[in-house]
């Protein structure tokens, strides 16, 4: 399959395929972007804090401790 226009090897690309110009075809290497956001947001949605550093985890993890200790507290309240 030859390169396509810039378009169209865009869209391949943000699909998760790698354009080989020594073989000059499209290869399946990653999954799409727009199915990485979904799961990413399906991950949350279940509890967990998809993360892609460290840093990155461990605001989240406080974020979520503090949103669990305002309810604990808002439930002593009551």
């Amino acid at each position: 399959m030859p390169r396509f226009d810039n378009g169209s090897h865009d869209m391949l690309i943000q699909a998760g395929y790698v354009y080989d110009e020594v073989k000059d075809k499209y290869f399946s290497r990653d999954s799409p972007k727009w199915d990485s956001s979904d799961k990413i947001a399906s991950g949350i949605r279940q509890g967990a804090w998809p993360s892609r550093t460290i840093e990155e985890f461990r605001e989240q993890e406080k974020r979520w401790i503090e949103t669990q200790w305002s309810s604990i507290l808002a439930m002593q309240a009551k």
